[in-house]
């Protein structure tokens, strides 16, 4: 999804998969372009990337994690007003209704839902912050069912 000149953070609360993630990447010669973070279940740690964010993936972990309101605050913050993050959850983890709560927080935390069609076997999806994003995230891949927020929300 990057370049040669992209950068990829990855966060994860496991350790064992952010070294997991590590080793592939050194398999692949990408672990220059990998910087992986381990987090604490507070916060996702990204602060310093605050407005820097072209692209943000949740996959499988929105229906793990405790504060989704946070996480979708946290991400909201980090992405660019042009960002998109991408959100899917298993359909085998995620109810219809855990999905709804989950995209109606994503909204609460300045996320608007933009239509677009669903990823197989897979809940929900995406957001991001501007009209624009939705046009920036069909050519990477056409099974996105983008967002965006036109206003930053306030704490």
């Amino acid at each position: 999804m990057v370049g040669p000149k992209g950068r990829v953070v990855s966060v994860d609360i496991q350790e064992k998969m952010i070294a997991a993630l590590r080793k592939r990447a050194a398999r692949a010669g990408l672990l220059d372009r990998i910087e992986t973070r381990l987090i604490s279940a507070d916060t996702l740690g990204i602060a310093d990337l605050n407005g820097r964010i072209d692209f943000a993936l949740a996959f499988a972990v929105v229906h793990e994690v405790p504060d989704q309101d946070s996480l979708f605050r946290e991400v909201h913050a980090a992405l660019k007003p042009e960002g998109v993050l991408l959100m899917s959850d298993p359909r085998s983890h995620f109810s219809r209704e855990e999905s709804d709560r989950a995209v109606a927080r994503a909204t609460q935390a300045g996320l608007t839902k933009i239509d677009g069609t669903a990823i197989w076997r897979s809940r929900r999806p995406c957001s991001g912050k501007t009209p624009e994003a939705a046009d920036l995230a069909y050519p990477v891949a056409e099974n996105l069912f983008t967002c965006h927020a036109a206003t930053v929300p306030q704490p």
